[in-house]
């Protein structure tokens, strides 16, 4: 389902630059904020953490790990952040995640595991 939204010039202004601080498109950035707000009950979600800094969190952890170490995504993050993350929030650092290895000689794939999840090598 497509639901379509319309901003002043002023307004994509503001909004495109908050979605590449980030390194989101528009439409996937608008999706998350929407996401956000929709969610924004405690009861429905416990994340309080924005994606920019869980974005710096993988990235550091990334750094952090050890080579021969083999790993996936939601082992980058504690438990109790990874768990209270909405589907997109996952989605959107798994994706990051590819793109790092993608661009990262020390990291390959190894294999995946039940069907979508990758585990990943630090060389």
């Amino acid at each position: 389902m497509r639901i379509y939204s319309n901003y002043s010039n002023s307004e994509v202004a503001s909004i495109k630059k908050e979605a590449d601080e980030i390194n989101m498109s528009l439409s996937g950035f608008q999706k998350y904020c929407v996401e956000l707000y929709v969610k924004s009950d405690p009861a429905m979600r416990k994340n309080t953490i924005p994606i920019f800094n869980l974005k710096k969190i993988l990235t550091q952890s990334l750094l952090d790990i050890k080579p021969g170490t083999t790993f996936i995504v939601s082992s980058l993050f504690k438990p109790e952040v990874w768990s209270n993350l909405s589907r997109s929030e996952k989605r959107i650092l798994a994706d990051d995640l590819t793109k790092y290895v993608d661009s990262h000689p020390e990291f390959i794939v190894v294999k995946r595991i039940r069907g979508t999840i990758k585990q990943y090598k630090k060389i």
